[in-house]
């Protein structure tokens, strides 16, 4: 059996609550059915309004039913999130009666988040099923607000430089990175441009035409499904296209942009949709990279250290792990013998250094909060070689926040990764990701920058650029907290133009 214990390395999006402010429902002992509420319309004054600002939002609600609602209703305000589905800000009470064909405007005040597409919903409904519907699925009602790019603070880009070394690249479509992870939405708007093409593979013909083993893997391979396709057959987790949005979303004013927006992206799944990665699963895709033309692999995903030293009975019944990771240490020595540079997170348990970021083969990245601070979740260890900006809080302290008042947690926030997100209901999404995660990917991007300037670098060639350009941070010289430093790409393109650094 295949072990399925490996993990995406990310704090998940903000999947729970996001607390306004709540309201008890009134009570009564009588239960009138009555009325038809609708939320026929939503207002957002200003009507083009950027992070951080305080707009009203009027909902505006219908009685359309026959009979007077007279025990008040309840309108629920919600910010919608790709895939994960809804989060409760507010639930705002109307104490008086509805009659039949009246309306009424419910108001509220909301600091606007940052995030490039925001989807708000509005449902009315009334304590104890006053309301005698007609439609199950017409008490609410949504509300798209779309923000520019401009207006959307990347702070880890800026802190690696990437703006800067964009004045000399910002990627060639001939270098590809491999994204190792739980599948992604090539389909999305800020990915469709930037997914890698099987130049010898003629798509939907049912043929292995380049006869790699795989037929019609036009993008890469799901090895979940052993299928060409991520988008078919199970569900993807978010991660993966999260991911590759860091590395590589297209600089079209839309959405966000990642460090090598012209870079090609192939899309390799391993871990399901609970974001569970199998051992075989990886080591196929290592070997699929390496022989199909990938020149960087990403790996935001691990198996903890305390988990290999003190494997827990379950473990052991079904894999020998000794094995396992002797496997996959052969398979990454296997794709970095073909001229492939492999990233991978560090963890994120406090601790030490979790595999596969623990092998010789792989360069293994820590994460830094906004204050250029090892992350309190991040790993760490002798073998880290790289920082890079992961957030500032882990995913307990996320959840806990959000226990909180609202108002407290967007400054939170901030400090996160904005990344694309898998479509959902045919719109695309974004949300909030952190950990050592996003930071491989960073330095991943970083790498494939440099390769689009000088394409015959080797990955220790690339390693020793990173190294001698990177921001000491820490204890003078490599240590086990930033190993050489966090990333500094402007500083590293500059050098490889033989500038020198800065």
């Amino acid at each position: 059996m295949i072990f399925k214990s490996l993990k995406c390395r990310a704090v998940l999006p903000i999947l729970a609550a996001l607390i306004l402010c709540g309201a008890s429902i009134a009570t009564s002992p009588q239960v009138q059915r009555a009325g038809d509420l609708i939320v026929e319309e939503i207002i957002i004054e200003p009507e083009s309004p950027k992070p951080g600002d305080v707009v009203t939002i009027t909902a505006v609600i219908l009685n359309q039913g026959k009979k007077e609602i007279k025990q008040g209703f309840n309108v629920r305000f919600d910010v919608v999130f790709p895939v994960v589905g809804r989060a409760k800000v507010a639930v705002l009470k109307v104490s008086r009666g509805l009659k039949a064909g009246e309306r009424k405007e419910v108001r509220l005040q909301w600091e606007v988040l940052e995030l490039p597409i925001i989807r708000l919903r509005f449902t009315a409904d009334a304590p104890f099923d006053q309301v005698q519907e007609t439609r199950e699925d017409n008490n609410w009602l949504e509300k798209v607000i779309q923000i520019p790019e401009e207006y959307i603070e990347q702070w880890g880009l800026d802190r690696i430089r990437a703006r800067e070394a964009w004045k000399v690249t910002q990627g060639s479509p001939e270098v590809v990175v491999a994204v190792i992870d739980t599948g992604l939405d090539y389909a999305h708007p800020d990915l469709d441009a930037n997914i890698w093409v099987n130049p010898g593979e003629i798509p939907g013909n049912h043929i292995d035409d380049d006869g790699n083993g795989y037929i019609d893997d036009i993008h890469g391979w799901d090895f979940v499904d052993d299928d060409p396709d991520s988008l078919s057959g199970s569900k993807i987790h978010w991660h993966g296209t999260a991911m590759a949005g860091v590395i590589a979303a297209e600089d079209d004013g839309f959405g966000v942009t990642g460090v090598a927006p012209r870079v090609k992206i192939m899309d390799l799944r391993v871990c399901d949709e609970e974001g569970a990665c199998g051992f075989e699963e990886i080591n196929a895709a290592l070997k699929y990279a390496a022989d199909n033309g990938a020149d960087v692999v990403n790996m935001s995903l691990g198996l903890p250290f305390d988990i290999v030293e003190n494997p827990p009975p379950a473990l052991m019944m079904f894999a020998n792990l000794e094995a396992a990771l002797k496997a996959q240490e052969e398979a990454l020595n296997y794709a970095a013998s073909k001229g492939v540079i492999i990233v991978a997170s560090a963890g994120n348990e406090a601790t030490a250094v979790g595999y596969p970021a623990r092998f010789t083969a792989a360069v293994a990245v820590s994460a830094t909060n906004t204050a250029d601070e090892l992350a309190p979740y991040s790993n760490f260890g002798p073998e880290v070689e790289l920082a890079a900006p992961g957030g500032d809080i882990s995913e307990e302290e996320l959840y806990a926040k959000l226990a909180e008042d609202f108002a407290d947690l967007v400054p939170v926030l901030k400090t996160l990764i904005i990344a694309p997100f898998p479509t959902a209901n045919g719109r695309p999404g974004y949300a909030w990701s952190a950990g050592t995660s996003p930071a491989a990917a960073f330095v991943s991007g970083v790498a494939a920058l440099l390769l689009s300037i000088k394409p015959d670098l080797t990955p220790d060639e690339l390693k020793e650029i990173l190294a001698r350009t990177a921001d000491d941070l820490g204890a003078p010289g490599r240590d086990g907290r930033f190993g050489y430093g966090l990333v500094n790409v402007a500083r590293a393109v500059n050098y490889l133009l033989e500038l020198g650094p800065e």
